[in-house]
C-alpha cells in the first residue's frame, strides 16, 4: 500500500491531531508521477531511509527476490528531480 508522504505532527484549532503532508516529498512524487517514474521515486525513498538508518551499501535481500534490472538508473533520475 502507498500512502501520502507525511511530515510534521500538528494539532488543529479543534484539537484534532493530524500529520501534515511532507511538501518536499509531495513535489518529488508529483514529478515522478508526471514522468511515469514511480520506480525511481521508490528507489529514492529506499535510499533516503537507508541513509537515515545508517545502512549505507547494505543490500536488503529479504525485500527483493529479483535483482533490480535498471542498475540504479531510476534512483539517479529521482535524485536529479529531488528538490534542493
Amino acid at each position: 500500500m502507498f500512502t501520502m508522504p507525511g511530515g510534521e505532527h500538528a494539532t488543529t484549532s479543534g484539537g484534532a491531531q493530524v500529520i501534515m503532508p511532507d511538501e518536499e516529498m509531495m513535489s518529488l512524487l508529483r514529478t515522478s508521477l508526471a514522468q511515469e517514474n514511480m520506480g525511481g521515486f521508490m528507489d529514492y525513498i529506499e535510499l533516503v531511509e537507508e541513509q537515515e538508518n545508517g545502512e549505507f551499501g547494505v543490500p536488503d535481500e529479504a525485500e527483493d527476490d529479483e535483482p533490480d534490472k535498471d542498475d540504479g538508473e531510476n534512483a539517479e533520475v529521482a535524485l536529479r528531480a529531488a528538490p534542493r
